[in-house]
């Protein structure tokens, strides 16, 4: 008798696992590869030009490198959907909007310190201030489809306004995560192109539309959840951790 397959999808636990870790790998190669063990090599040469006069281990790191980034591609689709599924399934929506907020904050300087080595830099604020923009925008648009329904252009007034504050205030990925998280609550009924668009709309990203993959493979259960605190804490203090890491070995 042919065996059944017992596939039934992915939890969210495992989508969580899957950004968490694709993410920790990215920024291994971004704080210690490209700002630790080669900070000389030019942009010319991450753009791909030629190695001839580097030592031949740069060559092996360019490639680690590369592999390392790409890989962690996949962390923020994934994200920006379990924010989606979250604002759905929150039961309080403050409360996730205020957890957010402090997590950017407190992740400010791990932040600064890891990509720029310095308590304080202007050039890009965290990814949870564009989570954080992202869920206003999508609560102010869901406030206002409710209250005036028959209007078509009034929602987006606060998307555009959350799009804007990403630019102005420089969030990683700025406005165009916002309107990323926009487009996933507007498909969230409707899999498959969520995950069409989606891939779509970060195809300049090259393999994050391959985060879409699992997604389309959610199964709409929790699954085996660790603390929450876990989650919320990994950001910053793995930040952090990397950065005392190059600070030790590669000052």
């Amino acid at each position: 008798m042919k065996k059944k397959n017992s596939f039934s999808g992915f939890s969210g636990a495992f989508l969580k696992w899957l950004a968490l870790i694709s993410m920790f790998l990215d920024h291994v190669g971004a704080v210690l590869i490209k700002n630790g063990i080669w900070p000389q090599v030019t942009g010319a040469v991450l753009g791909g030009t030629s190695f001839d006069y580097l030592p031949k281990d740069y060559r092996f790191w360019f490639h680690c490198y590369n592999i390392l980034r790409y890989t962690g591609r996949l962390a923020f689709p994934i994200y920006c959907f379990l924010l989606v599924e979250g604002f759905f399934h929150t039961t309080d929506r403050k409360k996730y909007a205020l957890r957010l907020g402090a997590l950017a904050l407190l992740s400010e300087l791990p932040y600064d310190l890891a990509f720029y080595n310095t308590v304080f830099s202007f050039q890009l604020q965290n990814v949870f201030f564009t989570l954080l923009l992202g869920l206003l925008a999508i609560w102010g648009f869901e406030y206002i489809k409710n209250k005036r329904p028959q209007s078509r252009f009034l929602p987006y007034l606060p998307v555009l306004a959350a799009m804007v504050a990403a630019y102005v205030l420089r969030t990683d990925y700025d406005a165009f995560g916002v309107l990323l998280i926009t487009l996933l609550y507007l498909l969230i009924d409707a899999r498959k192109q969520l995950c069409i668009f989606g891939g779509i709309v970060t195809l300049w990203e090259y393999t994050a539309p391959l985060a879409f993959v699992p997604i389309f493979y959610y199964n709409g259960t929790r699954g085996k959840q660790p603390p929450k605190w876990f989650f919320y804490g990994f950001y910053p203090i793995h930040l952090l951790f990397l950065w005392i890491l190059r600070f030790l070995f590669f000052r």
